[in-house]
Formats: structure tokens, sequence, C-alpha cells
């Protein structure tokens, strides 16, 4: 009986937690730091809720993890699905940039502030090329 009432404490715990996303991402993250899917999601969570600061670290977290060719792979599989997918186009400027391909950064960046004038990847990549 005991373990049964634990389970089900432990599931509406968990339920809690998958109303929001950031609650979420932050929660499985402890369980699996090194997962780029979960780090990039829970950046786009940050994005969505205007937290632009702690987004930039976590795309920055993925980015250090990760094989690059393949994310920049299916990156831009998804840019053929929708060429206006601001998070794709803001995480090729971050890895384009720490892999130092400036050229390609500097163009992933002015097509996110042609779009959003105000998002702070694109001005970030910007005046970090600039220098």
């Amino acid at each position: 009986m005991s373990v049964s009432i634990f389970y089900i404490w432990r599931t509406y715990e968990r339920n809690k937690e998958w109303r929001n996303p950031i609650v979420f991402y932050e929660s499985t993250i402890r369980y699996k730091p090194d997962s780029l899917r979960l780090r990039n999601n829970l950046a786009m969570a940050y994005i969505d809720a205007g937290r632009e600061e702690d987004a930039i670290r976590e795309y920055k977290n993925a980015i250090s993890l990760g094989d690059y060719r393949a994310a920049i792979r299916e990156l831009k599989k998804s840019l053929e699905i929708d060429n206006g997918f601001l998070y794709s186009h803001e995480s090729l400027a971050l890895i384009y940039f720490n892999q130092g391909r400036f050229d390609e950064a500097k163009k992933e960046a002015l097509f996110i502030l042609e779009r959003e004038p105000d998002n702070k990847i694109g001005r970030e990549v910007l005046e970090k090329i600039s220098f």
C-alpha cells in the first residue's frame, strides 16, 4: 500500500512539472545533462518566456555538447520546412560563430535581425564578430 501511495504522489508531482515547459526541461536535464535536445528545447522555452539571457546560455550549452555537423544538418532541414523559423537561424548563428565561421554566422544574424530587430542572439553574434 505504501509503495502505491509513493507512486501516486510521485506521478502527481511530476504532472505539475509538465504544466510549465521551463520547469519540465530544467528538472529533466538533471537526469540527462548531456541531452542536446533537452537543452535546445529549454532554450526555446526561455525565449518564449522572454528570458533571452537564459536562452543564450542554454543554446551555448547545447552547442558545446554537440556534434556540429549533425546539428547543422538538422537545423537546415527545419529551415527547408520553414525558413522563417528564427530558433533555427539563432542556433546556426551560434554554431557558426563557435566554429569560427564568421561570414556564415553574420549572414544568419543579419537574417534574424531583419525579422526581429531586438533579437539578443542576433545582436550578440554581430557585436562579437565586429570586434
